[in-house]
């Protein structure tokens, strides 16, 4: 976080806690029930949200040479990005344009090429058609014309992005904005290490898991034995900072201990976590030693299920039983929290809302971040992106206007 940006949320803290206030949303947001269970909701999200926006698909770290590779699938969608020889990264549809078996089957590697296991027509690194076995049956084939069909992808504080359907080159910077750089920037995220990475199934809709890192309104109820204590609920600052990216700040407890302090002098954050909101679907959560990517993605046909990828990043790889303890001890503590405490919320509240009793439910004034991303979504699948840019007045949100969707 940059340093006056710290002085800033410092500010509004110290100001918060003295008077039992936080940033509100202009008025209480309805959310339309079915969004959590339609599938004919969630197939206008897949189309218009997922396969159309960079989704964060892997960190750095994850393709560290010439050669190495991912394969991800964004809605079902197959994708190989592949390091180049030079550094940079290229993203393919892992789909070979002879029969369309996928080219690579491991989740990740290291290769000079690729070759189809169906009848062997080999990629190079670049996407081109380097093979294909008896090729007189394919003499009047252009093979120029013919290679694997490459996708939008760029790499950004240690962040890969791609999209799933051919378009235009990526620019992240220009896609987050300059606060948004520059705060991530100061992390230094792409000098981290991806240390450990789970990957959970949930029978939830990914709204209801995004709901739950947008909202500092639960703390002391879902998780009283946990983290709860060490949280001050329903206190937070939510900075917009463009029309897909925000930051989200909650105050531990020990914040109590300095908010008497002149805040341009203060080291804020040991005292807070910061999640750094990547629309659609990818939070990184800032803790003092680790950082956390959380990305989540909807069911390529089940609106009531998803799938959800951590990733949890060191500076360096333990080394020592220390380093290792420190590891672990966070893991299980995180997994608890989130995978048993919210997550168990909730299923239950998956469960419960696909009857029809209720209709509609209730974002309130004090849970802007939800309202962030609802209306952000609520803009996109309008067909009128320009609603999410209306204004309104401070205090929320302080950048952009205020990203209040309709229930329908």
């Amino acid at each position: 976080m940059q340093r006056h940006v710290q002085i800033d949320v410092a500010e509004r803290f110290f100001k918060y806690l003295k008077g039992r206030d936080t940033d509100f949303a202009q008025r209480e947001l309805p959310i339309a029930a079915k969004s959590y269970f339609d599938d004919e909701y969630a197939a206008r999200e897949r189309d218009l949200v997922f396969r159309t926006r960079p989704i964060v698909v892997a960190h750095s770290s994850e393709l560290d040479g010439p050669g190495s590779f991912v394969t991800r699938d964004i809605v079902g969608a197959p994708l190989l990005i592949v390091r180049q020889a030079d550094g940079t990264l290229k993203a393919f549809s892992n789909v070979c344009r002879h029969r369309g078996a996928k080219v690579a089957l491991e989740g990740a590697g290291c290769a000079q090429r690729f070759k189809c296991p169906y009848h062997a027509w080999t990629y190079n690194l670049d996407g081109s058609l380097k093979n294909i076995p008896f090729d007189e049956g394919f003499d009047g084939l252009d093979r120029s014309q013919y290679g694997l069909i490459e996708l939008p992808v760029d790499e950004r504080h240690g962040l890969v992005w791609a999209v799933a359907t051919p378009g235009e080159p990526l620019d992240i910077a220009a896609m987050i904005g300059d606060e948004m750089d520059g705060d991530l920037s100061a992390f230094e995220l792409d000098k981290y290490t991806l240390v450990r990475e789970a990957t959970y199934e949930e029978d939830m809709n990914w709204k209801v898991v995004a709901d739950g890192f947008l909202d500092p309104y639960h703390l002391q109820f879902v998780h009283p034995k946990t983290v709860g204590p060490f949280f001050n609920t329903n206190v937070y600052t939510l900075d917009v900072l463009g029309p897909d990216v925000a930051r989200l700040v909650v105050s531990r407890k020990s914040i109590h201990d300095i908010r008497e302090q002149d805040p341009a002098e203060v080291d804020l954050l040991p005292h807070v976590i910061c999640n750094y909101i990547l629309l659609p679907n990818t939070f990184v959560a800032v803790e003092p030693r680790h950082f956390e990517v959380w990305t989540i993605s909807p069911h390529p046909t089940d609106a009531q299920k998803c799938k959800v990828t951590l990733r949890f990043l060191l500076r360096n790889a333990p080394t020592t039983e220390r380093e290792e303890s420190y590891l672990e001890k966070n893991w299980k503590l995180l997994v608890h929290t989130v995978v048993d405490e919210d997550w168990g919320v909730g299923r239950a509240l998956q469960a419960g809302l696909p009857h029809g009793q209720v209709k509609e439910t209730i974002s309130g004034r004090n849970e802007a971040p939800i309202q962030f991303l609802h209306g952000n979504l609520a803009a996109i699948l309008s067909g009128d992106a320009a609603d999410a840019m209306a204004g309104a007045d401070e205090p929320y949100p302080r950048r952009y206007g205020n990203l209040v969707g309709e229930a329908s």
